[in-house]
């Protein structure tokens, strides 16, 4: 889809709106999840990052003797 197909299936007024989501100057709020799934055919789980790296914690217990 273009950016002004997709300003069209958001409801957005013009394709400027939509390209501020795009870029990441506005926040996509979870309402918005549903619609996006629905025009893009996918699942709501697809938006977000299934493999996550581990990090590591430091054991904080021993701090402050």
């Amino acid at each position: 889809f273009s950016q002004k197909d997709m300003a069209i299936k958001l409801g957005f007024k013009n394709a400027s709106t939509y390209l501020k989501y795009e870029t990441g100057e506005y926040k996509i709020k979870a309402e918005m999840l549903p619609l996006l799934a629905k025009i893009l055919k996918c699942n709501i789980s697809n938006f977000f990052t299934k493999n996550v790296a581990k990090t590591e914690t430091k054991d904080f217990a021993k701090i402050g003797g």
